[in-house]
């Protein structure tokens, strides 16, 4: 091997000759121009045109995901996550009905999702976001998933139907214990170590059960091994993961490059104000309260409310600015706030 390839690879799975016999072979389909003919021609078989559009929409992920394991410079993936991006829209635009939702009950596609939002938000295409939730097949016969719209109301996209319970819970329980953590779990750094072991049982759980389980057994076709979806957490709930970026799965220079480029107070209203002001746990309006406490909404001119745990949050789930999320308050800005209401009991934005 390479000593410059072993030096700068990413996923210890992928081969310099594996890497390099996958990129020609994918860039020999992904320029070919009779599969642009055969997509857009509107007189050829359209499940033949929607088969292919599809094809072009995984080689083009797996391009990025390899480029990105074989050590590419972050900068250097936009370009492909562009084009990965524009080819997943364009492909539920013309073939939604045959090829281009993603149903969560399957494994393949519910891990697809977890790549598209993950290399969304940490390749800084967050304009895609929105319109990721919309290419779900949210017919109840096929599935919703509360992690899935924990995730997307995270990212300031309200509306994606919760479920009952995971769809995938073996692969994802540790995940979704991350995302609805306490106050007190919060504090006693439980997150972390949820995610550490989402990462440790990751391949087996989620992976493994996936078309690309075995891929890293052929050279040839491995693209790589990636946790997207615990970058994803980890940087919209502000993580510490000194404990885990060093795990096999988690992509962490993916991660420190959007810690440095990604503006993501555009994702997280949390962010635009001073974190000591809010505990970390926060509720959307129609999920069911955890908490009792005092809750402040930014988007509604820090408006505050008292919430009971068990109380179902009633209101509007978005306005011009976007989804609407109560976020609890610390005891310090409880207390700041019940001492000025108490010192001026007809001002104040309060309920």
């Amino acid at each position: 091997m390479n000593d410059d390839f072993e030096k700068q690879q990413r996923d210890p799975f992928v081969t310099e000759e594996g890497a390099a016999a996958k990129i020609d072979r994918l860039r020999d389909f992904l320029d070919d121009p009779d599969f642009e003919v055969i997509i857009n021609d509107k007189n050829h078989d359209l499940d033949h045109r929607g088969v292919v559009s599809s094809a072009l929409v995984s080689d083009r992920l797996e391009l990025l995901i390899l480029n990105y394991s074989i050590g590419q410079p972050i900068v250097d993936l936009i370009p492909l996550a562009k084009e990965a991006f524009f080819a997943r829209e364009r492909d539920y635009k013309m073939f939604n009905k045959q090829t281009g939702s993603i149903f969560l009950w399957e494994t393949n596609g519910y891990m697809q999702l977890m790549w598209l939002m993950g290399l969304a938000v940490m390749l800084d295409q967050n304009s895609y976001i929105p319109k990721i939730a919309s290419w779900i097949n949210h017919d109840p016969a096929n599935g919703n998933d509360p992690l899935v719209s924990k995730l997307f109301s995270r990212m300031g996209v309200s509306g994606v139907p919760m479920g009952d319970v995971l769809i995938h819970t073996k692969g994802y329980s540790d995940l979704y214990k991350v995302v609805t953590a306490s106050e007190s779990d919060v504090n006693n750094g439980q997150r972390e170590l949820w995610m550490e072991s989402h990462l440790k049982n990751w391949y087996k759980n989620a992976m493994k059960p996936t078309i690309w389980g075995d891929w890293h057994e052929q050279p040839k076709i491995h693209f790589g091994y990636w946790s997207f979806e615990s970058g994803l957490v980890t940087l919209l709930y502000g993580l510490d993961d000194s404990s885990y970026r060093d795990m096999t799965f988690y992509p962490k220079d993916l991660v420190d490059w959007a810690r440095e480029n990604v503006d993501l107070r555009k994702l997280q209203p949390l962010t635009v104000t001073p974190k000591s002001r809010y505990t970390g746990y926060a509720v959307t309006v129609g999920e069911i309260c955890q908490e009792t406490g005092h809750y402040e909404c930014p988007r509604l001119q820090g408006r505050i409310v008292m919430l009971m745990q068990g109380q179902k949050v009633l209101g509007e789930k978005h306005n011009e600015m976007g989804a609407i999320i109560w976020y609890k308050l610390t005891k310090e800005a409880e207390r700041d706030y019940l001492e000025n209401r108490k010192k001026n009991p007809l001002t104040g934005n309060w309920e």
